[in-house]
């Protein structure tokens, strides 16, 4: 378990037992060291835009760095490594008509796909 800001109802919470994800195929689980809050973020606890609304209850955040926890098949990143990220609006967002995810940066782990991710050259934990 891991500890998540989740907005629900509109309002942001503190889940001190979300789950941690599990990387999948080209994805990986990253311990999110450092988050950062931008405006779109208070756009969705806002009620979102025209075009993009969060799908509550959700972990809000995009931007992060951290260090590679675990690896999910066909990545080649390797564990240890620190990162910097990019979720991704449609990893958080549903977008009218289609899908999206419940993906967030405001809590201890996150899991992506590995192409949103850039190694911190010359930094990597044992």
């Amino acid at each position: 378990e891991m500890r998540a800001w989740r907005v629900v109802a509109g309002e942001l919470e503190l889940d001190t037992s979300a789950p941690v994800p599990k990387p999948g195929k080209g994805e990986v689980l990253v311990k999110v060291m450092h988050a950062s809050v931008n405006p779109i973020d208070w756009k969705l606890m806002g009620g979102g835009t025209p075009l993009f609304r969060a799908r509550e209850p959700y972990t809000p955040g995009f931007d992060f760095s951290g260090v590679i926890e675990g690896v999910g098949p066909g990545t080649d990143i390797e564990i240890g490594e620190r990162v910097i990220g990019y979720l991704g609006l449609m990893e958080t967002c549903s977008v009218e008509g289609g899908e999206g995810g419940l993906a967030g940066s405001f809590a201890e782990y996150c899991c992506l796909p590995s192409s949103r991710v850039a190694v911190i050259p010359g930094y990597s934990d044992p």
